[in-house]
Order: structure tokens, then C-alpha cells, then sequence
């Protein structure tokens, strides 16, 4: 099926992470050279503007046991969210639960979307795994407990605390706000006063030691030719 080129498309592996290789296609540009196969195929997504959110959900039979969702502000690569404030979307919670209800799904779910201008919601990827959503979802002991399949368990709790990557904010969101000039109080305000994803009073250890695991990852990225955000996910 060929594509109608006065339209912009995202162009990406069905299988992939982050967007790592994603090419985003323009009227005016020429057709690039890919290489799908019947083990690896690619799409070809309508290119959509809008706000950007995910979600995070655990299902049992098709029925949400705990939800999240939070919009994508903050970023490594334009892609890579490293914030994360839960936002109450009714609209991508009822797309959520609808498509885990219609699966009878048992199990992790998270879902990338773009809400369009006239506030229409698109789902533009779908992950069978646990998403950077766990850390809204985890700030409550029941977590575990719908994780282990006990019956009749929900995550029911007051609004999460946002959460973020420190290391990954100071990094580079920081760039990107710069660019995109963004609320550059807001920026910092979130980044000064957010309590990181892998501090804890009680063991502070893992968090002093993320120099020692970037160089690891730096290496990755020198070594595989990748950034470093392809880096973390390298596998």
C-alpha cells in the first residue's frame, strides 16, 4: 500500500523502544532506506501534534486492579520521559480499560498517546510490560500484593507524588527546556523539589553510586555508537 505523500508520517519497527528509531517523514522528504522483514516489520503512523501521555495499568481478567497516567514533559530525546506527575485523563483511562477488558488481559499494560488539538485521543503504541508508570503506581504497600495475584486486591490511594530521574532532568531535560523555552521556573522547581526515582533515606547507596552506572552506560554508548539514552536501553 503506498503512502500519501502529502501527509507526514512516524515511520518505526512494531517492535522497538522509546522511539530510538523512529524517522519522522515530511511531504517534501525522500522515502528513506529501511529494511523491514517478516520477523522484524516496521509502520507507518499518521503524524500527529499534540499533548503527549502514557499509562500505566495491572489487569486481572480484563479488569483494572491499578491505573496511572501522567503527560510526557520532561524528556532525554524528545521521547524518553524522565518526570512523572500523575494526571487524571478520562479519556486514556477509558481506552486503557476498554482494550484490557475487550483482551480479558492478565497482566501489565502501558499505552502511549497523543491527545489531538480537538481533544480527541489516539493510541500510538501499546507495551505488554512495566513502564517508568510503576514508580506512581508502587508508593503503596498493595502494589505487590496485585503484582502476586491476590485476589480481590486494588491499588485504591491518594493522589502519587510525582517522581523523577534526577540524574536524566539535570542532564538533559535541561537542554531541551532551553531550547524549547519552556517555563524555565517551573523546570527547576520541579527538578530541585521532585524526589528522585531511586532515593531512599533508608538506603541511599544506589543513588550515590549513579556516576559509577552512567560511566558503565557511557562505555555502552561509545562502544554499541549509540547516545547515551539508547544506551539504557541497550539489551
Amino acid at each position: 500500500m503506498a503512502l500519501d505523500r502529502t501527509r507526514a508520517y512516524a515511520l518505526k519497527p512494531c517492535y522497538s523502544q522509546a522511539a530510538l528509531q523512529l524517522v519522522h517523514l515530511r511531504p517534501a522528504d525522500p522515502l528513506p532506506e529501511l529494511s523491514p522483514t517478516a520477523e522484524r516489520p516496521w509502520v507507518a503512523q499518521a503524524w500527529l501534534e499534540g499533548r503527549r501521555f502514557c499509562s500505566y495499568g495491572i489487569y486481572v481478567d480484563g479488569q483494572p486492579r491499578a491505573h496511572t497516567a501522567y503527560p510526557v514533559n520532561y524528556t532525554l530525546d524528545g521521547h524518553s520521559c524522565v518526570f512523572y506527575a500523575e494526571t487524571p485523563h478520562h479519556g486514556v483511562a477509558a481506552w486503557a480499560h476498554t482494550l484490557a477488558a475487550s483482551l480479558r488481559l492478565t497482566g501489565q499494560m502501558a499505552c502511549d498517546f497523543i491527545e489531538a488539538p480537538d481533544g480527541r485521543i489516539y493510541a500510538i503504541e501499546c507495551n505488554p510490560r512495566a513502564t517508568a508508570g510503576a514508580y506512581l503506581v508502587a508508593q503503596t504497600d498493595a502494589l505487590a500484593k496485585v503484582i502476586a495475584g491476590k485476589p480481590g486486591t486494588a491499588v485504591v490511594a491518594s493522589p502519587p507524588v510525582p517522581r523523577q530521574i534526577g540524574a536524566g532532568m539535570a542532564l538533559y531535560a535541561w537542554r531541551r527546556c532551553q531550547r524549547a523555552r519552556h517555563n524555565r521556573l517551573a523546570f527547576l522547581r520541579a527538578l530541585l523539589t521532585t524526589r528522585d526515582v531511586v532515593f531512599d533515606w533508608a538506603d541511599p547507596v544506589p543513588f550515590l553510586t549513579q556516576p559509577l552506572a552512567l560511566l558503565s552506560l557511557w562505555r555502552v554508548a561509545r562502544r554499541r555508537r549509540l547516545g547515551l539514552p539508547g544506551a539504557f536501553l541497550y539489551d
